[in-house]
C-alpha cells in the first residue's frame, strides 16, 4: 500500500514534537498546515524532475518553423524526446545552447528536420528544437510530470515508498530553513544533505537499469 500525505505529515509531526494528529494542526505555531503542505508538493515535484524516476509518455503538435514548441501542462523534466515527421520517427538528442550554436549558428532561423533539443530551457513550458522544424509534425516525450497535488485528505503520494523518507527530509529542511523561530541552519543543512542523498540514490538506480 502506497503511503499517503496524512501518514508522512504525521511522521513530520513525530520528528519536530509536535502533537501527532495526521497533520491538520501545529500548535507550536512554528508552522502552518499550509505551509507544510506547500513545501510537501514542491519537494514532491522537485524529486521527480532531478530524478526523473518515473516518467510518462507526452505528445504533442510541432508547428512548423518555430523553435520553441510549447509543453503540455503537468511537465517537469524530459528523459527521451522523439519527433515524427511524414510517418518516419525520429530520435532527438539533448545539446546546451552553446553546442547548438556551434554546430548551427543560425538554427532559430534555418529550418531542416530537427535532429536535437536544447537542455537548457528559457522557460519551464518551452521546449527548443534544433533546428527549427521544416514542417509540422508530432513531438512525442518521456518525461517527469507534476505529481499528485497532496491536500492532507489521505492522498498517496506520487514517489515510490522507498524514496518517502527522503521526501520527507526535504520538507524538515525547509521547515528548518524558515527565517524566524522555527529556523535551524545545522539541521536545515543536515536534512538537505539526507534529501540529496535519496536523489543521488534514485539516480543511480535509474542508471542502473537495462531497458531492452
Amino acid at each position: 500500500m502506497a503511503v499517503t500525505d496524512q501518514e508522512l505529515l504525521e511522521q513530520l509531526q513525530r520528528m519536530v514534537i509536535e502533537a501527532p494528529d495526521l497533520g491538520a494542526t501545529w500548535p507550536s505555531g512554528l508552522w502552518t498546515p499550509t505551509e507544510i503542505l506547500g513545501y510537501l508538493n514542491a519537494r514532491q515535484d522537485r524529486f521527480l524532475k532531478e530524478t526523473l524516476l518515473i516518467t510518462s509518455w507526452l505528445a504533442t503538435p510541432v508547428i512548423a518553423q518555430q523553435a520553441q514548441q510549447d509543453l503540455p501542462d503537468g511537465w517537469l523534466a524530459t528523459r527521451n524526446a522523439f519527433i515524427v515527421e511524414a510517418g518516419r520517427t525520429y530520435p532527438l538528442s539533448p545539446v546546451t545552447r552553446r553546442e547548438a550554436d556551434n554546430m548551427l549558428p543560425r538554427w532559430e532561423s534555418d529550418y531542416g528536420r530537427s535532429q536535437w533539443y536544447l537542455t537548457e530551457e528559457i522557460a519551464t513550458k518551452q521546449f527548443s528544437l534544433v533546428p527549427s522544424p521544416l514542417t509540422g509534425g508530432v513531438l512525442h516525450l518521456f518525461a517527469a510530470l507534476v505529481g499528485n497535488v497532496l491536500d492532507g485528505t489521505g492522498l498517496e503520494l506520487t514517489v515510490p515508498d522507498e524514496c518517502e523518507p527522503y521526501l520527507m527530509y526535504g520538507v524538515l529542511a525547509d521547515m528548518f530553513g524558515k527565517q524566524g523561530r522555527a529556523y535551524d541552519q545545522p539541521r536545515a543543512a543536515y536534512c538537505e544533505t539526507r534529501y540529496d542523498e535519496g536523489v543521488q540514490l534514485a539516480q543511480a538506480l535509474l542508471k542502473s537499469v537495462v531497458i531492452s
